[in-house]
């Protein structure tokens, strides 16, 4: 082996010019190398050092080297100590450079990914951020999602998804009659005693004074009548609305984890990221504010979460139709002469076939009661619509 003194006396470059001859048979350079060194342009001053009688190296007399350079050969020893002797020069290379520098013998992988121990995941295109971990929780409310855990501990936001709000749940309906009016009393004279023979002009009014009812040319003496309250007209009702909004249900929510700030990824293979994969779901995702569709590649499941909702639903108006079946009733006094004097028969209106005789009548005035009116509308309209939306797309 040659001892280290040998080349100890070299400049920094005569150095490295030795190391990489002492090297030459361990990078697989087995033909002789023949370095030319000047000993003599040292800034320290050191001298040209002598040649060890060990070494293969010679220094050579001839014509083509001259006398100030020196020449080392690197072919390998005939007793086999090459590899001896590099480690030699590598060691006074540490040693003259005063630290513990180091030479790899291996060569760099092309594929960057190789030198990520996490995951080498796509980066986000243009417009887009992440990578990000996903995690949701569901449920009818869905619980809130817990912290972000492990590596992905940064909170970048949160949102929820699965909206059911339902429709409007509305009733309208219709008070009581008001403002209805009636008719006079009305009569009607039949020449039968059982009031199906009518005998002169139908459907007389009585008013409230003295009122002689046109007797037909065939109604004769035994006269029999019949009365009607008088005939409805107006009123309304009061529509009677309400609106019932149930209260929006999300079925799930979701938490968007990153790294935290003071981390940032090393780039991997094919322009990617190295990142932690996410556990448990190994899951990562990209993000963008608003409604997108997902970019082609790695991320093509689509998710949109929302932060609120906004609340359109209603009822449509609640009205009511016309009055109907409202009865008219009023109190005719009936005479059996045309004055309106002598013994009186009352009868309240409407009344079917009397067997009294009438030859006037005298009529208080007919109030209306009871009725109906149909409501009108009173259904749901609108909807829950989900608002600050954000897209999320994963690679699976």
């Amino acid at each position: 082996m040659r001892p280290a003194w040998s080349v100890c006396a070299m400049t920094a470059a005569g150095v490295m010019v030795a190391a990489f001859a002492g090297c030459a048979d361990i990078w697989g350079f087995h033909d002789g190398i023949e370095l030319e060194v000047d000993a003599t342009t040292g800034e320290s001053g050191s001298v040209a050092p002598q040649p060890d009688a060990n070494d293969e190296a010679t220094l050579d007399g001839s014509a083509e080297a001259a006398a100030d350079q020196l020449v080392i050969d690197a072919t390998p020893d005939q007793g086999g100590d090459a590899g001896a002797d590099a480690a030699d020069v590598v060691a006074v290379l540490q040693d003259a450079n005063g630290d513990e520098a180091e030479m790899d013998a291996q060569a760099i992988p092309a594929d960057g990914s190789s030198l990520c121990d996490a995951s080498c995941a796509p980066a986000p295109p243009v417009g887009w951020t992440g990578p990000y971990a996903l995690y949701e929780a569901m449920g009818g409310p869905p619980p809130a999602p817990p912290g972000c855990p492990g590596a992905y501990s940064a909170q970048m936001d949160n949102g929820l998804e699965g909206l059911d709000a339902g429709v409007a749940q509305c009733t309208c309906a219709c008070g009581a009659v008001s403002g209805a009016s009636c008719g006079s009393p009305v009569v009607d004279l039949w020449s039968d005693s059982n009031c199906t023979t009518s005998c002169s002009t139908t459907l007389q009014p009585i008013g409230t004074t003295c009122t002689r009812p046109n007797f037909g040319f065939n109604c004769g003496g035994g006269v029999r009548f019949t009365l009607e309250g008088g005939a409805p007209s107006g009123g309304s009702c009061a529509p009677d609305a309400g609106t019932t909004l149930p209260a929006p249900a999300w079925q799930t929510s979701v938490l968007l984890c990153g790294l935290p700030p003071t981390v940032t990824p090393a780039e991997c293979g094919g322009g990617g990221l190295c990142v932690p994969s996410p556990d448990p779901s190994g899951v990562l995702c990209i993000s963008q504010t608003g409604a997108s569709a997902c970019p082609s590649g790695a991320y093509t499941v689509a998710h949109t979460y929302y932060k609120s909702s906004s609340d359109g639903r209603s009822c449509t108006p609640c009205t009511c139709g016309s009055p109907v079946g409202v009865a008219c009733s009023a109190t005719v006094t009936a005479f059996g002469n045309t004055t309106c004097t002598g013994g009186p028969t009352r009868e309240t209106a409407p009344m079917g076939c009397s067997g009294d005789h009438i030859a006037s009548a005298i009529a208080a005035a007919s109030t209306p009661s009871g009725g109906s009116c149909a409501p009108v509308g009173g259904q749901p309209a609108g909807s829950v619509t989900p608002a600050m939306g954000r897209t999320v797309c994963c690679t699976k």
